[in-house]
């Protein structure tokens, strides 16, 4: 539940915006009836988004075109794309060398998002399917990439997991233990997954261990390997298979800060 409720302002003028794009051309009384807004409402949400510089109004005529400032919006998206597109074959020849599976995970608010994955269907395919979400201090995705953010950010995303009636979060109670797990995961380079988790998600079946990808030294998402307990210790899992997973996400990573166009400091996962 949200904390507040929602600015009904914002809603509507989110709202308007969205119809002038769809649109293209809008004039007052088309976005009367897509909207169902008073048209004094619609004017002053057209005039507010005028101001802020996302629609401008066309000379000669009362219709409102979207401005390219619109376009910023979708930076997150367009660079998540960018990512996966980057990302898909690196994941797909780390399969074929080492046979096991990996997924890509990208940071998503209170947990990371499986974005991408090379696993089949069977045991190991649990749960994991693109779309699916795991628990930032207890997945080795979650714990890669949140080791790699900045002081500020893990301090903002404790508070909020801290918040949170989640038994996933759990873990985010204990601030200071948090800090210091997330402290030794960056020391040692990678993230393992929490067993406890495992025997219970996977019926003590597996192991799991992952790394951050990085761009100008930013984490932009984590990969992982899965790999079963029955094949290898985890020991042994760590010997065979970090290295070619940190040569894959290091890969990622310099394909990803070979075409980023905006400067170090702008990445979003920073």
């Amino acid at each position: 539940m949200a904390a507040f409720d929602p600015v009904t302002a914002l809603l509507r003028g989110i709202e308007v915006l969205r119809q002038i794009n769809q649109l293209d051309t809008a004039t007052v009384t088309e976005l009367y009836r897509r909207t169902g807004y008073p048209k004094p409402t619609v004017l002053r949400m057209i005039e507010t988004l005028m101001a802020a510089g996302y629609v401008v109004r066309n000379e000669g005529t009362a219709t409102y075109s979207p401005t390219g400032k619109c376009l910023l919006l979708s930076n997150g998206f367009r660079q998540h794309a960018h990512l996966l597109a980057i990302a898909a074959p690196f994941l797909s020849s780390f399969r074929r060398r080492v046979g096991w599976p990996s997924d890509l995970g990208l940071f998503d608010g209170d947990a990371m998002v499986i974005a991408a994955t090379n696993r089949e269907f069977g045991v190991l395919s649990l749960n994991r399917k693109v779309g699916a979400r795991t628990p930032l201090l207890l997945s080795a995705l979650g714990l890669a990439y949140l080791s790699h953010c900045s002081g500020n950010k893990i301090e903002r995303v404790l508070a909020q997991l801290k918040e949170t009636n989640d038994p996933l979060n759990a873990a985010a109670k204990d601030t200071a233990a948090a800090r210091r797990l997330l402290a030794e995961t960056r020391s040692r380079g990678f993230a393992l997954t929490d067993r406890k988790y495992l025997d219970t998600v996977y019926e003590g079946a597996i192991w799991g261990m992952g790394v951050p990808v990085l761009a100008h030294g930013q984490p932009m998402g984590s990969i992982n390997v899965m790999f079963l307990r029955s094949a290898m210790t985890l020991e042994a899992g760590i010997e065979a298979l970090l290295p070619p997973l940190r040569e894959t996400a290091d890969a990622i990573g310099t394909e990803l800060a070979k075409e980023a166009n905006a400067e170090p400091t702008r990445v979003t996962g920073s």
